[in-house]
């Protein structure tokens, strides 16, 4: 179990994953910093990602999972122009207002990790993905019978709904249902994406 203010440093700063993951196309890096993944031109570094797996240390999360949800989330926050979805210079004020006054410790400890500008970026990228996430569930995505039935086999829930409505279900499951159609369309974003491995391969890929 992850203390509560590990927690709560987690959620301003590394709780969406890509928020500490990517290096911006055009950002500076260290040329000895190894590249794992390149989303549509943006890197995932390995030193972003042993930062992130450490903070998650003694939980189930494993490094890759960090680095795929990192790629998921990417995609994600890629796509929140073609929904005209901003994120403004009053809004990260005001998050950093809420993260300075309300969690003044994970806030200094945060800025010893990060500059302030590093810290606006991240914070700015939380926004998006959450607008994002919210735009994506309102809009574009349907639970539809089917899903449901791909949900239940994949988590392996069939017996234990067998006979229930599908309203049933969609009430019971609402957040579960709606998390999993979230990331099925973040990986149907890959399709189209320029992604290549470069440190690091994917479970399927690797011959481990």
């Amino acid at each position: 179990m992850v203390k509560k203010s590990a927690k709560l440093f987690l959620i301003f700063t590394i709780c969406t994953v890509c928020c500490s993951c990517k290096s911006a196309k055009g950002n500076l890096r260290s040329p000895t910093e190894e590249i794992l993944v390149t989303v549509n031109n943006e890197e995932i570094l390995e030193s972003e990602i042993s930062y992130v797996y450490r903070q998650y240390e003694n939980t189930n999360i494993t490094f890759d999972k960090i680095v795929e949800d990192s790629i998921l989330e990417i995609l994600a926050i890629q796509q929140a122009a073609n929904f005209g979805i901003t994120v403004s210079e009053e809004d990260i004020d005001d998050s950093i207002l809420i993260f300075q006054n309300q969690y003044p410790n994970e806030y200094r400890e945060a800025l010893s990790t990060h500059t302030i500008a590093k810290l606006r970026e991240k914070l700015r990228d939380r926004k998006l993905y959450v607008r994002v996430e919210a735009y994506v569930k309102k809009n574009i995505i349907s639970i539809t019978h089917k899903a449901i039935e791909d949900f239940l086999k994949k988590k392996n829930l069939e017996k234990e709904f067998a006979g229930y409505s599908d309203d049933f279900i969609k009430k019971y499951l609402d957040a579960e249902l709606s998390n999993y159609m979230m990331r099925e369309w973040m990986n149907s974003l890959k399709e189209t994406a320029e992604i290549h491995y470069i440190g690091w391969k994917p479970d399927h890929e690797s011959k481990n």
